[in-house]
């Protein structure tokens, strides 16, 4: 009802928390696909995804909103930051259980970038892009849109608006993301099927979710896939 409301109970005033946080995510606790999601900023002017506004109209446009969450901005790993910096950028690893073993394994993995079209998300279907992740070494191809005309991909082996590349990128410390994405998906094997979005950090990674109907198209674009358990 557009009040904010902290874990303790407490009202918060969201100009506060910008001028402590600079920047903070609100996105929408029963969307998908990036819909919904807005990027506040507050520097010299408060910026409303790519709109300069008032304080007046913030407070007017928060009013009209409900159950968003409202999140801090992960810091990125810095060769993602590179290659985009304005959005997240994150890395969609595809988790199955094989049902004769019960352990988890990866079956795909891609690396999600946005673009000047896509912000503030990174999903491809607001016009990001997807790099296919070796799931052995970890280094990305170029990357593709899911969506185009005809049957001509069109691939980027840099970012179309950065110009930093992309193909061959090695992503940092990726055998301890797949280690550890491996054991918290063995802790939880009865969901057999999770498609994780992390965000690579120069110490780690986070979990932003776990997506019980993950976007197959993310890995399919890029070469037919069979999943066989």
């Amino acid at each position: 009802g557009g009040k904010i409301i902290s874990i303790n109970g407490k009202y918060l005033d969201l100009l506060d928390i910008l001028k402590r946080r600079q920047s903070v995510i609100l996105k929408p606790l029963d969307s998908a696909s990036g819909m919904g999601v807005i990027n506040i900023s507050f520097d010299e002017d408060i910026r409303f995804n790519k709109e300069i506004i008032t304080e007046k109209e913030l407070y007017s446009r928060v009013d009209k909103l409900d159950n968003y969450l409202v999140s801090e901005i992960i810091e990125k790993a810095a060769y993602s930051k590179k290659i985009y910096p304005k959005t997240a950028n994150t890395i969609r690893i595809l988790t199955m259980v094989n049902p004769q073993t019960d352990i988890p394994f990866i079956a795909a993995a891609a690396h999600r970038f946005g673009t000047d079209e896509s912000f503030p998300v990174d999903n491809c279907n607001a016009g990001g892009l997807t790099a296919q992740i070796d799931i052995e070494t970890g280094k990305l191809s170029n990357a593709l849109t899911t969506y185009f005309k005809g049957n001509d991909i069109i691939r980027f082996d840099i970012h179309p608006d950065s110009g930093e590349k992309i193909s061959s990128v090695k992503i940092p410390n990726w055998d301890y993301i797949k280690e550890a994405v491996l054991y918290i998906s063995e802790k939880i094997s009865f969901l057999k099927y999770i498609g994780w979005d992390i965000i690579p950090t120069d110490n780690g990674f986070v979990v932003l979710e776990g997506n019980n109907g993950p976007d197959i198209k993310l890995h399919q674009v890029h070469e037919p896939s069979v999943f066989v358990c």
